[in-house]
C-alpha cells in the first residue's frame, strides 16, 4: 500500500471521527434530558467493552468495515467491503459478516472483483471472576465466492477459546487460542490446517478513545511453517452508541509477508 493511500484512508477516518462526535455530542444532550437516571447507572468502561476487540463482551451491534491488503512480496493487493452484525442473548451471541464487495489484484494476471466468502458462527461468554472473563466460540466460513480467487475456495471451521484479563479499569489483556480447518476445499486449493495464539494489550483513554498493541503466533501445519503478525489498533467509542476503529495487521515472519501481507482495516459500528 503506498504510503499517499494510506494516509488519505486515515484522513477519511479522522474525519469521520470528528463528524460523528460532533453528531453523537447532540444526542447525548437528548439523552440526558429523557433518560438521564439510566444513562448515570451505566458506568463508563473508557469504551473497551465495545471496542470490537474483546470477544467476551457481547452486544447488539451493525457496522460496516473497508480492508485493505497488500502483499509486496508477491506484488498483489485486495480491498474489501464487508457488513457485519451481532445479536446478544445474555451470555450468547450470534454474528455474521459478509463481503459485499472484494477486489483481488493479483499482480500478474486480470483484477477480478464481485461477492466474497460468507462468514458466520456464535459465542459464549461468561464472567467467571471480576477480572476475568472467558469466551468459546465457533466461527465457520462457507464458498459463496462469486469467483475463485475471490474466496478461499473451502469450507473452514474455526473454534477459539479466549479469555480478558482485566489490569484496572483502564487496562486489559486480551489472549485466546483460535484453529481454522477446512473440511472442504475445491480440488486445486490447499487445505487450511493453522493454529493461532493472539494477544492483545488494551487501554482506554479519556473521551471514549483506546488503543491496542500485541501480535499473534501461528502455526500453518500444512507446510509446517510459523506464521507471526504485531497487529495495533485505535479508535473510539462514542456515548456507548458509536464505535470507530482503525486497525493495522503487520507481518513478521518471511512465512507471513509471503502468505498474509500487510492488512489495514477500517471499521464503523452502531451499538444498540
Amino acid at each position: 500500500m503506498s504510503q499517499a493511500r494510506l494516509l488519505s484512508l486515515v484522513s477519511v477516518f479522522c474525519v469521520i471521527c470528528a463528524s460523528a462526535t460532533g453528531a453523537a455530542a447532540a444526542e447525548a444532550v437528548a439523552a440526558e434530558a429523557g433518560d438521564g437516571a439510566k444513562a448515570s447507572r451505566e458506568p463508563d468502561k473508557g469504551g473497551l467493552d465495545r471496542s470490537g476487540l474483546d470477544p467476551t463482551k457481547l452486544y447488539d451491534f451493525a457496522g460496516v468495515a473497508h480492508d485493505q491488503n497488500t502483499n509486496n512480496e508477491v506484488g498483489s493487493d485486495a480491498t474489501s467491503d464487508v457488513v457485519k452484525g451481532q445479536l446478544a442473548f445474555d451470555n450468547l451471541a450470534v454474528h455474521a459478516e459478509l463481503p459485499l464487495f472484494v477486489r483481488v489484484n493479483p499482480g500478474l494476471g486480470t483484477t477480478k472483483d464481485g461477492l466474497g466468502d460468507l462468514a458466520a458462527g456464535i459465542t459464549f461468554a461468561k464472567e467467571l471472576k471480576p477480572t476475568f472473563w472467558g469466551a468459546l466460540r465457533f466461527d465457520a466460513s462457507f464458498n459463496t465466492a462469486s469467483d475463485d480467487r475471490l474466496g478461499s475456495n473451502a469450507i473452514i471451521l474455526s473454534p477459539a477459546a479466549y479469555g480478558s484479563f482485566v489490569l484496572d479499569d483502564s487496562s486489559r489483556i486480551i489472549g485466546g487460542l483460535r484453529w481454522a480447518a477446512s473440511i472442504y476445499t475445491e480440488s486445486d486449493v490447499p487445505d487450511t490446517n493453522r493454529l493461532e495464539v493472539p494477544v492483545e494489550w488494551l487501554h482506554a483513554l479519556p473521551q471514549g478513545i483506546f488503543v491496542g498493541a500485541g501480535g499473534r503466533l501461528g502455526r500453518e501445519f500444512e507446510v509446517d511453517r510459523w506464521a507471526l503478525s504485531g497487529v495495533a489498533h485505535v479508535g473510539m467509542v462514542i456515548n456507548q452508541r458509536h464505535t470507530f476503529r482503525l486497525g493495522v495487521d503487520v507481518p513478521v515472519s518471511t512465512f507471513s509477508r509471503d502468505v498474509d501481507g500487510q492488512e489495514l482495516t477500517i471499521d464503523y459500528a452502531y451499538n444498540f
